[in-house]
């Protein structure tokens, strides 16, 4: 069942509309925690510091099902390199924060400090991943 994103598709998981969901962990940590809700692995290749107990998909025999959400900071291509590199050093310095290190850890996320090459690379991957993945799927735009 579509949902126009993660926020919505929890409250109808919660609301029993649905019977399983694959979302982040951030939107429904404080569900799992209050015992709303029960997870069944999570896809990545470790386990989720916040929930150790549960098994990731490759531990349950589905080594292809690794994904994760992420979030970058861009700015325009013309930018000058000395301007990204202090960006880059400015943003690193805040992931380093231990206030922060700790709220992240509390939403369900973690810090993922690439450089900008490390960053494009990066980018280019997830974009062959699943342009990949939806032409093997047939799976077309509405």
């Amino acid at each position: 069942m579509p949902y126009r994103g993660g926020g919505p598709s929890v409250l109808g998981l919660l609301a029993g509309d649905v019977d399983m969901m694959i979302n982040d962990l951030s939107p429904v940590l404080e569900h799992i925690k209050a015992g709303k809700l029960m997870p069944l692995a999570v896809a990545s290749e470790q386990r989720a510091p916040q929930l150790p107990d549960t098994p990731t998909f490759p531990e349950e025999g589905l080594p292809q099902v690794i994904s994760s959400s992420w979030f970058c900071v861009g700015a325009p291509g013309a930018t000058p390199p000395e301007v990204i590199g202090a960006l880059s050093a400015a943003i690193g310095r805040v992931l380093h924060l231990p206030a922060y290190r700790t709220r992240l850890a509390e939403l369900g996320l973690e810090p993922f400090e690439l450089t900008p090459p490390e960053a494009a690379a990066f980018i280019a991957r997830e974009l062959d991943k699943w342009t990949n993945l939806v032409a093997a799927a047939n799976i077309q735009a509405e």
